[in-house]
């Protein structure tokens, strides 16, 4: 960029923000969707596809509820139904989000993270059907949910970490040997989540 003291000063950012607010739906009447229900930061790209999967989800609960939208009688139910079937994976997208900025902002340049990009990117390319890095699982696994996601990536990327930090994944295992150890400590650490989470 030629001028770019000039254009850096003459053209402010403006804010980004996540919104998560409750609830989605007043008194069976007004139902929020999209950005005005789980604004997010853009770090993801996951915005638009987030607001889109909204209504397939919604149109899913009303063909649960009737045949004909127009004989819904219990408007309340439906948008009820939708917030608890929605917002813990609108919630982890804007959380993925930040993850990214920060990902993006701190880590890209520390040698352990290019270890594990690294890695991840030979995972990927030699067993493409054993194993997704978090943003694969975010951003083109249409199946698996923003939470599953974020949850599973989230373990995987702290498996490979402590691996690599540990020692653990020398030069003299094969990457099908890496692989199992990841999957195997990735495990460890989804139980161990799990266990914390339902001791709370």
């Amino acid at each position: 960029m030629g001028n770019l003291v000039e254009e850096f000063f003459e053209n402010p950012t403006g804010p980004l923000g996540t919104i998560k607010c409750s609830p989605w739906n007043s008194y069976g009447k007004t139902l929020l969707l999209g950005d005005a229900a789980h604004a997010i930061v853009p770090f993801y790209g996951q915005g638009m596809n987030a607001s889109l999967e909204d209504v397939v989800v919604l149109d899913s609960i009303l063909e649960q509820h009737a045949q004909d939208a127009s004989k819904i009688t219990h408007w309340k139910a439906v948008f009820e139904a939708y917030e608890k079937a929605r917002k813990r994976d609108t919630d982890a997208i804007a959380d993925l989000a930040v993850d990214n900025f920060h990902e993006m902002k701190e880590h890209t340049a520390n040698a352990l993270f290019q270890q594990k990009r690294k890695l991840e990117t030979a995972f990927e390319s030699e067993f493409p059907n054993k194993y997704q890095s978090k943003y694969s699982m975010v951003t083109f696994n249409a199946d698996m949910s923003y939470f599953e996601a974020m949850k599973k990536g989230r373990a995987q990327d702290k498996a490979i970490l402590n691996l690599i930090d540990d020692g653990k994944l020398t030069d003299s295992l094969s990457l099908e040997q890496k692989l199992a150890i990841v999957k195997k400590e990735t495990k460890e650490i989804l139980h161990d989540d799990a266990v914390v989470r339902n001791l709370k």
